[in-house]
């Protein structure tokens, strides 16, 4: 029986004596700290309806975030990074479609269909990969999507920058779905001695 990709991660993840490249590990655990931290800051200052403020937390989260994806050597700081993804997408969104329910009700739906869509592209990922296949989430890519969130917090543009925050993950999905569809079909032909 071969294992599968998501077995071999697991075993990976609980090797203590997992070897780090990069940054120093201390480095990298106060990075995800800060980057955690911004991103309660930018939930609460958005919660307490100060979008601009919430902004910069925002900004600064992802700034740090983008300088941990270089140090995300190990596969612990490989799935810290995506859980703080998962948290930075879930924590704004869910607090801008909270404070927007009553004034643009809009808005705050398509922050919810944005999360949807954040989840289930983070799945089709997460699904390739454990099942051994190529596939990749780049660091522009994150960049730019939570990019969109920071300059929607900092100008206001919330309706617009939702909208393509939500075409961008919906595609992104699409993309990683029908790559793991072809890279099946493609396993499955070679298991019948097609390919």
């Amino acid at each position: 029986m071969v294992a599968n990709r998501g077995d071999t991660l697991a075993a990976e993840m609980l090797r203590p004596d997992q070897p780090t490249t990069g940054h120093p590990p201390l480095l990298t655990v106060l990075t995800m700290l800060v980057a955690a931290e911004s991103i309660g800051a930018g939930t609460w200052l958005t919660l307490a309806n100060q979008r601009v403020l919430a902004g910069f937390a925002a900004l600064v989260a992802l700034i740090v975030m983008v300088f941990l994806s270089p140090a995300a050597s190990s596969v612990r700081a490989r799935f810290a990074e995506r859980m703080l993804d998962r948290l930075f997408d879930a924590c704004l969104l869910a607090a801008v479609a909270w404070v927007w329910r009553g004034s643009d009700p809009a808005a705050s739906v398509l922050a919810l269909v944005g999360l949807a869509a954040s989840y289930l592209a983070a799945y089709e990922r997460a699904r390739g990969e454990a099942l051994g296949f190529r596939g990749s989430e780049a660091v522009p890519y994150r960049a730019v999507r939570q990019g969109l969130l920071v300059v929607m917090l900092l100008t206001g543009w919330v309706r617009a920058l939702l909208a393509v925050f939500v075409i961008l993950t919906v595609f992104a999905a699409g993309v990683r779905a029908s790559n793991v569809a072809a890279q099946e079909r493609r396993r499955q032909l070679a298991r019948w001695g097609m390919g």
